[in-house]
């Protein structure tokens, strides 16, 4: 425990405060200038724009995932605001603001001073992990508010575990938890234990309070995963795409994978990756993390430990049983614990210097502070002014809008269709039987469309049922490349062998004689691979705009 002076307590609240204004305004600055979706959001959002939520409770098309609750909430946004990014994207917006005053509360009940817990709001606020994901239509910045709320209600319960209110409002978190973030589990099973070993879950008075809201707990997490989340844990193509994110032999690869999610959480966390810092720099933070863990855990008791420590290690047991994946994203949910610890773990370092000065422990808390905020707050920075450019997915699909006939037919890459469908589509009057007949099509190619490993032969005279006649426009769906996107790399380098050859004989016989190319998840130029198999074989591209991976060209078949 440390006491500093008035001068770096100044210091370090003052500049924490600024960093949690600029970081929530950077944050609500994405949120409006919404750039456009990814390929996994624009997944997601055809679900939930084109589905009852009856049918939302279902497995998702496209092989993707959300919990129940947030898919459901997602749907009212759509009804209220329309089928547009920042209605989709609210729910991810409001979770990443909810983060900075959950990290506040925790941060002032287990730390010693205002400032580390103005320290761990700062983090919080600039987080870059969290920040990113708060503005994607995905539950990751849930995930991380969910597992803050419970960590707050967790600690009222055992300041105060003689209120009964208490007791039931974090029940019923605990019991909602996991509907509206998958691994609220693993930090419910911790809070449930981190109570059962503190001193309110020893007193005999509360242990009633505890079982009920356990067995309650235990029955939620047991109902949403056998339910609604068990079809898609062993659907086989997540089970492939994920595989090299579980926990499992040979040990080399156990242990890469945990040095790996380690260490690239904490740089997630706290550096981002606009800037390129050495290696020492994350085992540095990962050494002061620990530390402050430690220290927390002595001071407060061990229940400190199962409370911070035991989501992590349910979810690597889960990870270990094939049910969990272990990734940057899916470890969202541990930053408001992590940043805790790192807090805790500066307040430790100072405390040791305050043991011969009170000005001297001061001053180097003050002093890490700003060197650790200030990476997180940079690379805050660059990714505004990142997502501040134009836009050029929606600028290529404005460009085909503009420069296409009417009729023109135009070629989609396999893995492109979400994207295609939810950016050339009037969200206002859809054309529901267009929608489904693309999305059919996108199924009918693979997984997560087209997201196929490789056939193992030769590409040839594939793809004539892929296409859609919707209105007067040919929609010409491309089959796969046997490129299999997975978890940190894809399965091989090029398109499997006659892949451009059997594209090209497609787009010419559709072209009348043009027809146009979008791309946008090609991956190793495999789009520009096709073009030159087009030309090559007669014609030539009469026009090309390609800029930060959204790609559209206009290819004019030869007259004769």
């Amino acid at each position: 425990m440390i006491s500093v002076g008035r001068a770096s307590r100044v210091i370090v609240v003052g500049a924490s405060c600024i960093v949690v204004c600029l970081g929530l305004a950077m944050r609500l600055s994405t949120y409006l200038y919404h750039p456009a979706l990814g390929l996994d959001e624009a997944m997601v959002a055809l679900n939930v724009a084109t589905r009852s939520s009856a049918m939302l409770l279902r497995p998702l098309a496209f092989e993707q995932t959300a919990p129940a609750l947030f898919l459901l909430i997602s749907k009212a946004s759509v009804l209220v605001w329309g089928v547009n990014e920042r209605a989709l994207r609210v729910t991810p917006f409001v979770a990443g603001l909810a983060l900075v005053p959950l990290a506040w509360y925790a941060a002032r009940r287990l730390l010693s001073t205002v400032e580390a817990a103005a320290l761990t709001t700062a983090f919080a606020a600039v987080c870059p992990i969290v920040s990113v994901y708060a503005d994607f239509f995905k539950p990751y910045a849930v995930d991380a508010a969910m597992a803050a709320l419970i960590l707050v209600l967790t600690l009222r319960v055992v300041a105060f575990p003689g209120v009964p209110a208490r007791w039931w409002v974090l029940g019923t978190a605990c019991s909602l938890g996991p509907f509206l973030s998958a691994p609220a589990a693993f930090v419910v099973v911790a809070a449930i234990a981190a109570i059962a070993v503190s001193p309110a879950g020893g007193d005999p008075t509360y242990r009633r309070h505890l079982r009920i809201m356990a067995a309650v707990s235990v029955a939620s997490v047991a109902v949403n995963f056998l339910a609604l989340q068990r079809a898609t844990v062993q659907n086989s193509y997540m089970q492939r795409y994920w595989n090299g994110a579980f926990i499992q032999p040979p040990i080399s690869h156990m242990v890469e994978l945990a040095r790996a999610r380690i260490g690239w959480t904490v740089q997630e966390l706290f550096l981002g990756e606009g800037i390129a810092y050495p290696g020492v720099l994350r085992v540095l933070l990962v050494v002061v993390a620990v530390g402050g863990l430690y220290s927390l855990s002595r001071r407060h008791g061990r229940w400190v430990f199962v409370l911070l420590a035991g989501p992590v290690l349910a979810a690597v047991t889960a990870s270990a049983l094939r049910i969990y994946p272990l990734s940057e994203r899916t470890l969202v949910f541990v930053a408001p614990t992590i940043l805790i610890a790192m807090a805790g773990g500066l307040e430790a370092v100072a405390g040791v210097a305050a043991r011969r000065s009170l000005d001297i422990g001061g001053l180097i808390f003050a002093v890490l502070a700003t060197l650790l905020l200030t990476p997180a707050t940079v690379d805050g920075v660059l990714r505004l002014q990142d997502a501040m450019q134009p836009d050029q997915l929606r600028a290529a699909v404005a460009d085909f809008d503009r420069h296409a006939r009417p009729n023109a037919p135009v070629y989609i890459f396999s893995r492109d269709v979400p994207i295609w469908i939810f950016y050339t589509t009037d969200w206002s009057s859809p054309d529901t039987l267009r929608i489904r007949l693309l999305s059919d099509v996108a199924a009918s190619t693979g997984p997560n469309s087209g997201n196929m490993p490789s056939r193992g032969h030769p590409v040839e005279n594939e793809g004539e049922d892929y296409i859609v006649h919707a209105g007067a426009r040919v929609e010409l769906i491309g089959v796969p490349t046997g490129m299999e996107a997975r978890f940190a790399d894809v399965s091989q380098q090029t398109p499997d062998p006659g892949w451009a050859a059997n594209e090209a004989k497609r787009i010419r016989a559709a072209a009348s004689p043009e027809i146009w190319l979008f791309f946008t998840h090609c991956h190793n130029s495999c789009d520009s691979t096709l073009a030159d198999t087009l030309t090559a074989a007669g014609g030539r591209i009469a026009y090309h705009r390609g800029e930060r991976g959204a790609e559209i060209y206009e290819y004019l078949r030869n007259s004769f």
